[in-house]
Protein backbone atom coordinates (compact mmCIF):
# COMPACT_ATOMS: atom_id res chain seq x y z
CA UNK A 1 0.00 0.00 0.00
CA UNK A 2 1.27 3.47 -0.76
CA UNK A 3 1.30 6.25 1.89
CA UNK A 4 2.84 8.86 -0.07
CA UNK A 5 3.00 9.97 -3.49
CA UNK A 6 5.62 12.60 -4.52
CA UNK A 7 4.21 14.10 -7.72
CA UNK A 8 7.23 15.91 -9.66
CA UNK A 9 5.72 18.38 -12.33
CA UNK A 10 6.57 20.82 -14.77
CA UNK A 11 3.29 22.41 -14.48
CA UNK A 12 3.34 22.13 -18.67
CA UNK A 13 -0.11 21.88 -20.41
CA UNK A 14 -0.15 17.91 -19.92
CA UNK A 15 -0.17 18.46 -15.88
CA UNK A 16 -3.82 18.81 -15.49
CA UNK A 17 -4.25 15.19 -16.94
CA UNK A 18 -1.43 13.58 -14.68
CA UNK A 19 -3.43 15.21 -11.83
CA UNK A 20 -6.78 13.30 -12.48
CA UNK A 21 -3.66 10.22 -12.93
CA UNK A 22 -2.18 11.05 -9.48
CA UNK A 23 -5.57 11.66 -7.87
CA UNK A 24 -7.32 7.79 -9.15
CA UNK A 25 -4.01 6.76 -7.70
CA UNK A 26 -4.11 8.59 -4.25
CA UNK A 27 -7.53 7.47 -3.90
CA UNK A 28 -7.57 4.22 -4.87
CA UNK A 29 -4.57 3.53 -1.86
CA UNK A 30 -5.92 6.47 0.48
CA UNK A 31 -2.59 7.98 0.03
CA UNK A 32 -1.52 11.79 0.73
CA UNK A 33 0.47 13.45 -2.37
CA UNK A 34 3.40 15.84 -2.00
CA UNK A 35 3.31 17.95 -5.50
CA UNK A 36 6.89 19.36 -6.78
CA UNK A 37 7.67 21.61 -8.90
CA UNK A 38 11.10 22.97 -9.42
CA UNK A 39 12.33 25.90 -11.04
CA UNK A 40 15.90 25.29 -12.64
CA UNK A 41 19.13 27.37 -11.85
CA UNK A 42 19.62 30.14 -14.44
CA UNK A 43 21.79 29.62 -17.09
CA UNK A 44 25.18 32.10 -16.80
CA UNK A 45 23.07 34.24 -19.89
CA UNK A 46 20.22 34.60 -18.73
CA UNK A 47 22.22 35.66 -15.19
CA UNK A 48 23.11 38.13 -17.38
CA UNK A 49 20.57 39.69 -18.13
CA UNK A 50 18.93 40.09 -14.96
CA UNK A 51 22.95 41.76 -13.94
CA UNK A 52 22.82 44.34 -16.72
CA UNK A 53 24.76 46.72 -14.51
CA UNK A 54 27.00 44.55 -13.21
CA UNK A 55 26.53 41.96 -10.51
CA UNK A 56 23.48 42.41 -8.12
CA UNK A 57 23.47 41.71 -4.37
CA UNK A 58 22.80 38.14 -3.63
CA UNK A 59 20.21 39.49 -0.93
CA UNK A 60 18.70 41.02 -3.43
CA UNK A 61 18.46 38.17 -5.85
CA UNK A 62 17.67 35.49 -3.28
CA UNK A 63 14.76 38.14 -1.94
CA UNK A 64 13.36 38.08 -5.72
CA UNK A 65 13.93 34.52 -6.05
CA UNK A 66 11.63 33.71 -2.98
CA UNK A 67 8.65 36.24 -3.70
CA UNK A 68 8.80 34.47 -7.70
CA UNK A 69 8.95 30.50 -6.13
CA UNK A 70 6.05 31.71 -3.31
CA UNK A 71 4.01 33.27 -6.49
CA UNK A 72 4.41 29.75 -8.04
CA UNK A 73 3.28 28.03 -5.12
CA UNK A 74 0.17 30.31 -4.70
CA UNK A 75 -0.96 30.06 -8.04
CA UNK A 76 -0.64 26.10 -8.02
CA UNK A 77 -2.32 25.86 -4.71
CA UNK A 78 -5.07 27.55 -6.05
CA UNK A 79 -4.99 25.54 -9.55
CA UNK A 80 -5.14 22.78 -7.66
CA UNK A 81 -8.01 23.54 -5.23
CA UNK A 82 -10.41 25.32 -8.06
CA UNK A 83 -11.71 21.86 -9.71
CA UNK A 84 -11.87 23.09 -12.86
CA UNK A 85 -11.13 19.59 -14.19
CA UNK A 86 -13.66 17.86 -11.91
CA UNK A 87 -10.94 16.54 -9.69
CA UNK A 88 -11.46 16.97 -5.87
CA UNK A 89 -7.54 17.05 -4.75
CA UNK A 90 -7.60 18.69 -1.27
CA UNK A 91 -8.04 15.40 0.41
CA UNK A 92 -5.32 14.24 -0.91
CA UNK A 93 -2.93 16.86 -0.89
CA UNK A 94 -0.18 16.85 1.70
CA UNK A 95 1.76 19.63 0.44
CA UNK A 96 2.83 21.59 -2.68
CA UNK A 97 7.18 22.47 -2.41
CA UNK A 98 8.09 24.80 -5.29
CA UNK A 99 11.79 24.71 -5.22
CA UNK A 100 15.11 26.14 -7.03
CA UNK A 101 17.69 23.86 -8.21
CA UNK A 102 18.60 21.28 -10.07
CA UNK A 103 15.25 19.39 -10.60
CA UNK A 104 16.40 15.92 -10.42
CA UNK A 105 18.39 16.24 -7.18
CA UNK A 106 15.66 18.34 -5.48
CA UNK A 107 12.80 15.42 -6.42
CA UNK A 108 15.08 12.78 -5.15
CA UNK A 109 15.94 14.84 -1.51
CA UNK A 110 11.97 16.00 -1.45
CA UNK A 111 10.96 12.55 -1.59
CA UNK A 112 13.65 11.43 0.96
CA UNK A 113 12.35 14.01 3.36
CA UNK A 114 8.80 13.24 2.96
CA UNK A 115 8.99 9.89 2.79
CA UNK A 116 7.42 8.79 -0.40
CA UNK A 117 6.84 5.31 -1.53
CA UNK A 118 6.69 6.14 -5.18
CA UNK A 119 8.30 9.09 -7.39
CA UNK A 120 5.40 9.82 -10.05
CA UNK A 121 6.75 11.76 -13.42
CA UNK A 122 4.71 13.03 -16.12
CA UNK A 123 6.67 12.87 -19.66
CA UNK A 124 8.06 16.47 -20.44
CA UNK A 125 5.23 18.78 -22.61
CA UNK A 126 8.27 20.72 -24.72
CA UNK A 127 7.79 17.36 -26.98
CA UNK A 128 5.76 17.63 -30.80
CA UNK A 129 2.14 16.47 -31.43
CA UNK A 130 1.77 12.88 -32.11
CA UNK A 131 5.34 12.00 -31.65
CA UNK A 132 6.00 9.95 -28.89
CA UNK A 133 8.43 11.73 -26.64
CA UNK A 134 11.83 10.16 -24.37
CA UNK A 135 12.93 10.59 -21.40
CA UNK A 136 14.06 13.70 -20.63
CA UNK A 137 17.14 14.69 -18.80
CA UNK A 138 15.31 14.79 -15.51
CA UNK A 139 13.56 11.99 -15.61
CA UNK A 140 16.85 9.96 -16.49
CA UNK A 141 18.36 11.62 -13.78
CA UNK A 142 15.77 10.90 -11.32
CA UNK A 143 15.86 7.45 -12.37
CA UNK A 144 19.82 7.05 -11.61
CA UNK A 145 18.96 9.24 -7.84
CA UNK A 146 16.16 7.40 -6.28
CA UNK A 147 15.90 5.17 -3.82
CA UNK A 148 12.04 4.74 -4.27
CA UNK A 149 10.09 3.54 -7.51
CA UNK A 150 9.41 5.73 -10.13
CA UNK A 151 6.13 6.06 -12.22
CA UNK A 152 5.97 7.39 -15.09
CA UNK A 153 2.71 8.57 -16.69
CA UNK A 154 2.72 7.15 -20.44
CA UNK A 155 1.69 9.57 -22.72
CA UNK A 156 -1.36 7.25 -24.25
CA UNK A 157 -3.13 7.36 -21.45
CA UNK A 158 -3.80 10.78 -21.22
CA UNK A 159 -6.98 10.41 -23.14
CA UNK A 160 -8.14 7.50 -20.79
CA UNK A 161 -7.29 9.57 -17.97
CA UNK A 162 -9.41 12.40 -19.00
CA UNK A 163 -12.30 10.61 -19.74
CA UNK A 164 -12.06 8.67 -16.72
CA UNK A 165 -11.99 12.41 -14.51
CA UNK A 166 -15.49 13.21 -16.15
CA UNK A 167 -16.57 9.69 -15.97
CA UNK A 168 -16.85 8.88 -19.13
CA UNK A 169 -16.13 6.06 -21.90
CA UNK A 170 -12.57 6.67 -23.51
CA UNK A 171 -13.91 5.91 -26.67
CA UNK A 172 -16.33 8.82 -26.37
CA UNK A 173 -14.03 11.44 -25.14
CA UNK A 174 -11.72 10.99 -27.72
CA UNK A 175 -14.23 11.37 -30.10
CA UNK A 176 -15.51 14.50 -28.82
CA UNK A 177 -12.50 15.66 -28.63
CA UNK A 178 -11.96 15.25 -31.87
CA UNK A 179 -14.92 16.47 -32.79
CA UNK A 180 -14.40 19.81 -31.14
CA UNK A 181 -10.38 19.76 -32.67
CA UNK A 182 -11.91 19.13 -36.39
CA UNK A 183 -14.68 22.00 -36.91
CA UNK A 184 -16.34 20.89 -39.92
CA UNK A 185 -16.68 17.68 -39.07
CA UNK A 186 -19.13 15.43 -37.07
CA UNK A 187 -21.84 17.23 -34.90
CA UNK A 188 -21.83 20.43 -34.25
CA UNK A 189 -24.34 23.22 -33.86
CA UNK A 190 -23.40 24.53 -37.52
CA UNK A 191 -23.44 21.36 -39.02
Amino acid sequence: MLRTLMYATDLGPYSAYDLAYVEQLARSQAAKVVMVHVVPPLEPWMQALFEPSGPLQPQFVASRLEAMLASIREQTVEWLLEDEFGIDFAPFLQDVLVLAGPPARIIVDQAQRCQADVIVLGRHSSHSQGVEPELGSVARKVLQLSSVPVLFLPQRTRIEVAASAHHINPVAYASVQAMHQSPGRGMHPSA
